[in-house]
């Protein structure tokens, strides 16, 4: 398949908002999603040292603008910049939409999730617990969305500082982001799903020392890092527990997103095969 993407004056414009992104799909998504659906539109990264301002965002709604998605470091930083423009603030934001006077904010993350658990054959009423490694933006909206949905499962979170970043909702458990604290939790409930969703592995960490304790883990595992996944993922796979990379996540949420900008979509289908072959 053989798609080209032409800019003209008409063009209009979005983006992936975020830091040290050059190794994101979504532009590859987006563009190849803009061309099988005949839309003169470009995607583009817009790799920021700092996060944007409101200035910024003011700015962008008077030009050739359809929106934007938000990524690490900065989903709850801009959240916090457009708290103002929802009318239902949130702790997180993945996805921002132009309207006449002022930004739509929300996120595709939690459907995304919930979409991409059923290519792994999986839903949220199989496990019995969920385990969060890390606290970020990501986590943020999975966790809002399990707690609606699940309110009668566990949730816990593993951080390497307890004292940061204090988790307010209620029904949350803190752990020490240590192997002999996620043993403990997997020997309580095998059932698990364990959720990676910290930056370790585009850091150098792999996490491996928590590979031990895979072998009490009977439920599901997904690492949100995609392109240089954590060991645990190596690690289930051999042990033949469910698991999955964030790549079926990312395609998903992203379909999402284009629904909410341009109103249709790219199939899951044709982008899953555009990026095993960039892959």
């Amino acid at each position: 398949m053989d798609l080209k993407l032409n800019i003209s004056g008409s063009t209009r414009f979005g983006g992936l908002i975020g830091r040290g992104i050059s190794h994101s799909l979504s532009p590859l998504i987006h563009n190849t999603s803009a061309a099988l659906l005949g839309l003169d539109l470009v995607y583009l990264p817009f790799d920021c040292v700092e996060p944007p301002n409101e200035a910024f965002f003011e700015s962008m709604l008077t030009a050739n603008c359809y929106g934007f998605n938000v990524t690490v470091p900065y989903k709850e930083t801009v959240a916090q910049v457009l708290s103002g423009h929802s009318a239902k603030p949130s702790l997180s934001c993945n996805t921002l939409i132009p309207r006449t006077t002022h930004w739509e904010v929300t996120s595709t993350d939690a459907d995304g999730f919930i979409a991409g658990l059923l290519e792994m054959g999986s839903k949220l009423e199989d496990f019995s617990a969920f385990i969060f490694m890390g606290y970020g933006g990501a986590a943020k909206a999975l966790i809002s969305m399990i707690q609606f949905q699940r309110p009668q499962q566990s949730v816990f979170v593993m951080q390497r500082n307890l004292s940061a970043d204090a988790i307010g909702a209620s029904g949350i458990q803190r752990v020490k982001f240590e192997a002999s604290e996620l043993e403990t939790l997997l020997k309580k409930y095998p059932d698990s799903l364990l959720i990676q969703c910290t930056s370790a592995p585009l850091r150098g960490d792999n996490l491996s020392r928590f590979c031990p304790v895979l072998k009490s883990l009977r439920g599901g595992f997904v690492d949100l890092v995609y392109g240089s996944p954590s060991a645990l993922l190596a690690g289930s796979a051999k042990l033949k527990i469910p698991c999955q990379d964030g790549i079926p996540m990312l395609i998903h949420q992203a379909l999402l997103s284009q629904k909410l900008w341009w109103g249709r979509a790219a199939s899951f289908s044709d982008i899953k095969s555009a990026v095993a072959r960039q892959s």
